[in-house]
């Protein structure tokens, strides 16, 4: 520390130099580093100040706050000693153990500020997960190096106040969109009881994949238990899929491997319409072989085994004729509007022979 007077001296020095001269006067002087005591640099003016300076920039010496907790941070022996008073563990980055934050007249806040922060939680030095806000497209990222779970009575996602499920997601447009991680995966969700398994989801790439049968990147909704798949309208239940692969239409107990019942006495049970021009069968009974049995053909005439194809009902002045029944093994029932009796014809290789039944 230097100190020089203020006045300089315009006497020249004398020739002794034993003498204390001008020039010497007006030279810089020293101090003992231990000459001065603290009580001597400034008087503090209140109790918890420190001496210091919190303005930007050079300039004198400034009365600093210090509460009794900066207080034991200066007063602690060393950096290990700090990391007590902080309640910190003896790792490189640092640990809290118990972590309090208290904004005044607000409940407990911790603020992380800046770019793309987040929050890493550890065990063991291990990585478990972490939570950071990414800006780029902004969004909040929750991960897990493990299983995550959520603890709580409701969750809700663009919507406040949930007490009717434990998750309610309100949107506009697509609620949830889930992709699978590669582009030939399967992806599939499950809900599971006491005794039902239910999937719903896509195959991947390779049919078979998830349950025996499925086709590649098929969609499949199956019961995995040996319970029914059910569906309904209007709070009732309309179709029901079997165990066993019976299908019931307006019943829950189907007989047949298809079964259908009439909602009401005037509905229809079953319509087969064909398409403009239709060429292809509208029915057909096969059997394991895939051979045709019987059919009703696009015109509506049945045909039974051995070709035999029923025109139905045919009316007219005199016997059927090859163009009534055109084609080979044709058969009818004919009435004679001129007897009045009822025939039974048939087309024998272009002849056609009539027994009366009436």
């Amino acid at each position: 520390m230097a100190i020089t007077h203020p006045f300089v001296s315009g006497i020249a020095d004398e020739a002794n130099t034993a003498l204390v001269r001008p020039t010497n006067w007006n030279a810089n002087h020293t101090i003992d580093n231990d000459t001065i005591t603290y009580a001597q640099i400034q008087n503090i003016t209140v109790t918890d100040r420190i001496l210091g300076r919190s303005t930007a920039g050079a300039g004198d010496i400034q009365e600093i706050v210090c509460t009794s907790a900066g207080r034991a941070l200066i007063d602690d022996a060393d950096a290990t000693a700090q990391r007590n008073t902080l309640v910190l563990g003896t790792a490189d980055a640092v640990t809290f153990k118990t972590l309090s934050a208290v904004e005044a007249g607000a409940s407990a806040v911790i603020i992380i500020d800046g770019l793309n922060p987040f929050v890493r939680f550890r065990e063991g030095g291990v990585n478990k997960a972490y939570v950071q806000w990414n800006a780029s497209p902004g969004f909040v990222d929750f991960f897990s190096f493990g299983s995550f779970n959520f603890t709580g009575t409701a969750v809700g996602m663009n919507v406040t106040g949930v007490s009717d499920s434990p998750l309610r997601i309100e949107a506009d447009s697509i609620t949830i969109k889930e992709v699978s991680k590669t582009a030939t995966s399967w992806i599939y969700n499950r809900i599971i009881n006491g005794t039902g398994d239910l999937y719903y989801g896509l195959e991947g790439a390779t049919g078979g994949t998830v349950f025996s049968g499925t086709t590649a990147y098929g969609a499949f909704f199956v019961n995995q238990a040996a319970r029914d798949v059910q569906f309904g309208t209007n709070n009732i239940i309309n179709i029901t899929l079997q165990s066993g692969g019976k299908f019931g239409i307006g019943t829950s107990s189907p007989g047949a491997q298809l079964h259908t019942k009439a909602g009401a006495a005037a509905t229809i049970g079953e319509i087969i319409q064909g398409a403009a021009s239709q060429t292809g069968n509208l029915t057909e009974w096969q059997n394991s072989a895939a051979t045709i049995l019987s059919k009703i053909d696009k015109d509506g005439y049945l045909t039974l085994p051995g070709a035999l194809r029923f025109l139905g009902f045919v009316s007219s002045a005199a016997a059927p004729t090859t163009t009534e029944l055109p084609t080979n093994k044709d058969l009818a029932i004919h009435k004679d509007t001129v007897l009045g009796t009822v025939r039974l014809s048939f087309n024998d290789g272009g002849v056609i022979k009539s027994v009366t039944l009436v």
